[in-house]
């Protein structure tokens, strides 16, 4: 929002009432981000982190308003390059603390005036929403950003009106669970509910039955993050269709999608719930004024070098970030790493080519199942005559619980089905043929409606024999007709919404796993229809 100089008195930075229009992020940086990062080899400076020495700009480091130092490239296993530019101090003196209570009063002013303005922000979203929302919460991931929107939602509203909801990945960094403690022991004392959510599925699992996370398949935001959050918040509020606002740590610098959000969005992240973003516009150096000032909780990642406190390996990471997660958290960082290794279908790579694949980033750029050792295709379907016929290899009886979902199901014998559809009740044939289900639709043609429902009945079969059972259909149903607490059963009282349905390729275990094609038959056609 506001512009910054640096200031070579402080150390620090000062912001200004200019309007700031593209922004850098600058971080400061503490002396175990130079040691690990190789800078004592150089510089002379005290092993001490009560305040840190300088700032970054992405890869460049300033030293008192100069630009002393730029690093280049890096990865899990490979050091990022230095590249030294000026002496900090003339003839390899101590380098000097930033001045942070010095820079916190040059900078009050500003800080006062900004979050004021967004106190009162957080305070009129309330007053405006509360009435159309069953529970207000912080989002919090225990980083920099959610801690500043907890201090001011804190600071805005009455502390029995929201919670603080913290959604446990099982990857988040060492220091974040440290921070974690501290901050909920905060809350306790501070009269508000915190809340810790987290999928049953432990990563170990679903790293081996989805296979490892990548750019277009982040299956692990709504099977670790959003999917336990709702099922958490349902419970709490013993209502399956709630409304939640969520006030959010995001803000627009961190990506160019998040700078085309809107301060208050509804279905952003799930269907039927609100996001408010109340620093949406911050920039981090006054973030980081704001944290120094209030002498916030400030979590031990950023003084390791870490700009983001997120998940240890992620598809969405890259360069010197990845160097320093593994350093400061080598066993858990290589955990993943390692199964990234042992799931991937490179199986003719030697150790040698499989610690390039991993450090080139590699494994980030997959989009099907066929770069995994595993993938495989269970069910084809094809047309004959304009008649669909669908082959499934080992069938299982959860596709009956499924069928439910489509409309009212009725089994008339072993081998035949009803299926209530749009006014129309479809017939369903399976055979035993050479080990695998074949079924077919007999009264079942190419009319809009039929199309739709061959596609819901495709679903079925999808998530019948790809379901883990990892909750995100279940958070996807409002009215609460999903139960996995114990295997699958879907309540009488479906209404037949097809929300379940609504997730991308039906189930995103087989959007991650699929199109590695095995057995003898091969897929000739499929309906695909968007429901």
């Amino acid at each position: 929002m506001y512009s910054y100089n640096w200031d070579a008195e402080t150390g620090g930075i000062i912001l200004n009432s200019s309007p700031l229009n593209f922004s850098k992020e600058p971080r400061p940086v503490y002396y175990k981000e130079l040691d690990i990062l190789g800078f004592d080899q150089y510089w002379n400076y005290e092993k001490n982190d009560a305040y840190p020495y300088m700032w970054a700009e992405a890869n460049n480091y300033y030293y008192r308003g100069k630009l002393v130092a730029k690093t280049k490239g890096g990865s899990y296993y490979t050091r990022p390059e230095l590249i030294v530019l000026e002496e900090p101090e003339l003839h390899n003196a101590p380098l000097r603390y930033i001045d942070i209570p010095a820079m916190v009063e040059k900078n009050r002013g500003i800080i006062e005036k900004l979050v004021q303005e967004t106190i009162k922000k957080i305070y009129n979203t309330y007053v405006e929403y509360k009435e159309r929302i069953d529970v207000f919460y912080v989002a919090f991931s225990g980083g920099k950003d959610s801690v500043v929107a907890l201090s001011l939602v804190s600071r805005a509203l009455p502390h029995n009106m929201f919670k603080v909801l913290f959604g446990d990945t099982g990857m988040e960094f060492p220091d974040t669970y440290k921070e974690m403690k501290s901050i909920q022991e905060l809350c306790q004392r501070e009269g508000i509910d915190f809340l810790r959510a987290k999928s049953k599925l432990d990563v170990d699992n679903s790293w081996n039955l989805f296979g490892p996370p990548a750019v277009t398949l982040r299956w692990c935001c709504s099977v670790h993050k959003t999917s336990p959050q709702v099922m958490l918040l349902q419970e709490l509020t013993g209502n399956q269709g709630f409304t939640g606002m969520a006030f959010t740590g995001i803000r627009g610098d961190e990506s160019v999608s998040r700078s085309e959000y809107d301060s208050v969005n509804y279905g952003e992240k799930h269907r039927g719930q609100y996001s408010c973003h109340p620093i949406l516009e911050w920039n981090s150096a006054e973030l980081y004024a704001y944290i120094y000032q209030e002498k916030l909780i400030l979590n031990e990642s950023y003084k390791k070098g870490n700009s983001r406190a997120g998940c240890l390996v992620c598809p969405m990471s890259s360069g010197k970030h990845e160097f320093l997660k593994a350093q400061c958290y080598p066993d858990q960082v290589h955990f993943l790493l390692d199964k990234i290794k042992a799931t991937s279908g490179k199986s003719s790579f030697t150790s040698i080519e499989m610690d390039k694949f991993v450090d080139d980033g590699n494994w980030k750029t997959r989009k099907t199942g066929r770069e995994l050792n595993f993938g495989q295709d269970k069910h084809v379907v094809e047309t004959d005559k304009g008649k669909t016929i669908i082959t499934v290899q080992h069938l299982n009886e959860r596709w009956k619980e499924w069928a439910k979902t489509i409309g009212e199901f009725i089994c008339l014998s072993d081998s035949d089905y009803t299926i209530d559809f749009r006014e129309k009740a479809y017939s369903v044939h399976l055979e035993q043929k050479n080990g695998n289900t074949i079924i077919t639709f007999p009264n079942c043609g190419t009319a809009k409606d039929d199309i739709k429902f061959v596609s819901l009945f495709r679903s079925v079969i999808i998530k019948s024999i790809y379901c883990v059972n990892c909750g995100v259909c279940a958070a996807n149903c409002s009215t609460g007709c999903i139960d996995m607490s114990q295997g699958l059963k879907i309540s009488d009282k479906c209404v037949h919404c097809h929300q379940c349905h609504n997730i991308h390729e039906h189930c995103l275990r087989y959007n991650s796993i699929r199109n590695k094609v095995g057995g003898e038959k091969k897929m000739k056609a499929f309906y695909f229809f968007i429901y």
